[in-house]
């Protein structure tokens, strides 16, 4: 495969990281990888908050045809990787690269969760040679949105998650070392929370009063990340409710003892998001303090964002949804319960995460390369 050109469109984060450990593979094989960032991953290349392979030739632009076209103007590919995102300017500017090169190159795609390639499906979906997604469900949520996919999707699972493997093996190592840094007494319940675009402060007063209501205020340790893409007027809200909120339960990010947000899960006991994929990695980790919030703002970007009124891992069954304090509350009593009498809804949820996570044996890299060798060579 050492002569092949592979070119990489990606705005998001989240779908560029599902690509990174097939580049590297791409790379030791000696292909030529060029890559065209757009959006957050834009923002944050030429911020050097994304650090990429030196080999990887990198081009930042506007998710705009002119933009794509100049990129495609001067290279060809034998092949078109694509980047999952759930933004409209990351998906767009999968869409005008699909747009351009799909009658010429064959097309393939990385889905990093459940339902975020349902954008570049409703515009683009009839130039995918191959699309690659995580599980079963996953399949199934992208055919009932085209059901032409249904003879090109390959499941092959989530190559962001093949660490995942290695971090389960060691588990009770990295959790200590984590609640050592974090502070966190032995029955110290960490709650890590990842900000939505929007809706922060719905999110964090909906954890904070649960917590109050639950009456383990004096047990709670909470902790905020902010999305990349959060909007002023997220931030102003949630500095307004720290501003009013007396005894607030927050304290600060966590970055003390990870600096990514994902290797902080080991140490938390609840991890709390609208639909991010660090929540999906906490359900690989079969964690059952994984909880989807459905906040106004959040369930308003879900539907603007996959069309879907709730996250599929909550339809699946294998994580909370709560939208009031009062749901919170009762989440935190039952998981805070002995083990003897664990509610039937704990049982639940762990049965459906072990089956997702059955799917997750560190190889997805390795399947998803086997895709794209099949493409290149025909």
């Amino acid at each position: 495969m050492f002569d092949k050109t592979i070119c990489v469109v990606a705005g998001d984060r989240g779908g560029l990281n599902a690509l990174l450990p097939v580049l590297s593979i791409a790379l030791e094989n000696g292909c030529n990888v060029h890559a065209f960032l757009a959006a957050t991953c834009k923002t944050q290349y030429e911020a050097s908050h994304l650090k990429l392979d030196s080999r990887i030739q990198v081009v930042t632009g506007d998710a705009t045809m002119h933009d794509v076209g100049d990129f495609f103007s001067t290279r060809e590919c034998d092949l078109l990787l694509i980047g999952a995102s759930q933004s409209q300017e990351g998906a767009q500017a999968a869409i005008h690269a699909m747009s351009h090169k799909g009658l010429t190159t064959h097309i393939i795609s990385v889905e990093d969760m459940y339902g975020s390639i349902g954008p570049i499906i409703d515009s683009a979906g009839e130039y995918f040679s191959t699309l690659c997604v995580i599980d079963q469900f996953a399949q199934e949520i992208a055919v009932e949105r085209d059901i032409t996919l249904t003879d090109r999707i390959a499941i092959t699972g989530g190559p962001q998650f093949d660490k995942a493997v290695e971090v389960k093996q060691n588990w009770a190592e990295r959790r200590a070392c984590i609640r050592n840094a974090l502070r966190a007494k032995d029955d110290t319940l960490v709650f890590l929370l990842a900000g939505g675009v929007n809706g922060s402060a719905e999110l964090l007063e909906i954890v904070d009063k649960g917590i109050e209501i639950a009456g383990v205020e004096d047990m709670a340790q909470v902790l905020l990340r902010m999305h990349p893409r959060s909007t002023s007027e997220d931030q102003q809200v949630l500095g307004k409710y720290y501003a009013d909120r007396l005894g607030i339960l927050h304290e600060g990010d966590g970055k003390q003892a990870a600096a990514n947000i994902d290797d902080l899960l080991p140490g938390v006991d609840f991890v709390l998001s609208g639909f991010s994929t660090v929540n999906h990695l906490g359900i690989l980790y079969e964690m059952p303090g994984v909880v989807y919030v459905g906040t106004p703002a959040f369930r308003q970007d879900l539907m603007a964002e996959k069309n879907l009124e709730r996250p599929p891992e909550v339809k699946a069954g294998a994580a909370w949804y709560v939208q009031t304090p009062e749901d919170m509350a009762r989440v935190i009593r039952a998981l805070t319960l002995s083990d003897v009498v664990k509610s039937r809804d704990v049982r639940f949820i762990r049965d459906e995460q072990h089956r997702i996570a059955s799917y997750n044996d560190g190889h997805a890299a390795e399947r998803v390369w086997q895709e794209m060798c099949k493409l290149m060579s025909k």
